[in-house]
Order: structure tokens, then sequence, then C-alpha cells
């Protein structure tokens, strides 16, 4: 009712955010781009995503035409930086880097990445040079209100993918020690901390028990919400 704590229009302290899951702007989606218009995946969904006040996905693929395949994997993504224009100019504010595609041709592959999602004022979160930089949040405010996107996988292909103190890489959170020491971290400095995770069994409906037990663990520390992708 007008002018009750549920009513919108008495509320200027109400921020929404928008998730999707899977960005994948490679293979034969990045076909259906070339033909269609690289604002095809979107037509359908970009009213609701433009009108989030934030608006958040996992970016599946690296976006470059450099670097070595990685060796010994079934699928192997690449994207064009033509697709990011349509990525922004659908709504997105930040994407996590933190899967198991993102170094799918290397680190040269991902700092590639990573700079042309700078060039288009697109925010990530999720890789870094180390781990202090791969966990380091995204800070997005809107309405004046502070807040702090992780992006962490749970899903890595092999351990070289790790960032560490002297490696670059993804955030990953098979143990979630690190995970939940950014997230104590990124609570001094937000008033609300979203934790990307990508994670579980692909195709399946339902969680796996770590899942649970790890998403309780970083709503302990201090996250207000734990989005997942990677099951599609």
């Amino acid at each position: 009712p007008p002018g009750s704590p549920s009513d919108p229009g008495q509320n200027d302290d109400r921020i929404t955010l928008a998730f999707t899951g899977d960005i994948l702007p490679a293979g034969s989606v990045a076909r259906l781009m070339e033909k269609n218009g690289y604002d095809y995946p979107f037509r359908q969904t970009i009213d609701l995503l433009q009108s989030a006040d934030i608006t958040v996905g996992n970016l599946e693929s690296p976006i470059t035409d450099r670097g070595t395949p990685a060796k010994n994997k079934e699928y192997v993504y690449r994207g064009p930086a033509l697709a990011l224009p349509a990525i922004r100019d659908a709504g997105f504010d930040v994407l996590s880097l933190a899967n198991n595609h993102t170094l799918d041709y290397g680190w040269v592959g991902l700092q590639d990445t990573r700079a042309a999602l700078d060039d288009h004022k697109i925010l990530h979160m999720g890789s870094g040079e180390n781990d202090r930089e791969a966990f380091a949040p995204a800070f997005v405010e809107a309405k004046g209100i502070t807040v702090a996107f992780i992006g962490v996988s749970n899903v890595v292909p092999v351990v070289e993918w790790k960032a560490d103190r002297n490696h670059p890489g993804v955030a990953e959170t098979y143990n979630p020690t690190r995970t939940i020491a950014a997230i104590q971290e990124a609570k001094k400095h937000a008033d609300l901390v979203v934790v990307m995770v990508h994670w579980g069994v692909e195709y399946k409906d339902t969680p796996e028990r770590y899942q649970t037990d790890k998403g309780r663990q970083f709503i302990d520390a201090g996250a207000d919400l734990v989005i997942g992708s990677h099951p599609h």
C-alpha cells in the first residue's frame, strides 16, 4: 500500500539488481550474432536487463584473437570484441571472469579480455595478475548504495589457472578461506556484498551439498547474496 515500507514510491533507498548466468559470445552463438546482429541474444530481455540499477553476468569466454588454445579440453572458446558494445548496451555493468573458460586462450587471452572490458567501461572481477587482484571486488554505486561484487570459481580445469601470490589467473574457492577473507574485507567498504560463484554440475537443477555448505559460509562471512552460474 502507498506509504508502507513495501511501496516502491516511498523508498529512495531501494535498488534493483539483475543477474544472468553464463554469457557466451563464442562458437555457434558468435556465428548467430554475426548473422543476426550482436544484440541478438538480448533482444527479448533487454527491457528487463536495462531496467535494473545494476546488471551482472558471467562472461564465459575470453575476448581475444590471440593466444594458444588450452590442451585436452573438450570445449575451447574465444569471442570477438565486436560483441562487447551489445553486452554493454543490453545493460550489463559488471561481468565475472572467474570460470572454467576464461583462460581457454591462456593468460594473454585473459589480458586481452580484461583490456577490452576496460575499453568498453564494463567492470569485471574474478581474475588478476595475482590472487590479491583476482579476489578484489568490483564496486558499483547506485542511488547512494555501494555494492561490492566478488567473483570466484569452484570449477577450474587445471591448477595452473588458479591465481596465487605470484601467479596470474582466476579466483578459486575450492578452499573457501580467501573468499571468506575477501567478503569480510569488502563488507568494510560496501553496503551490500554479492558473491558470484561458478560451481555445481552442468545441466543439474539442484545444488550439490558443497554449494549449500559453502554458500552458508559466505553468508556467515557477510555476503548478502550468493549467485551461482555454470550448470546452464
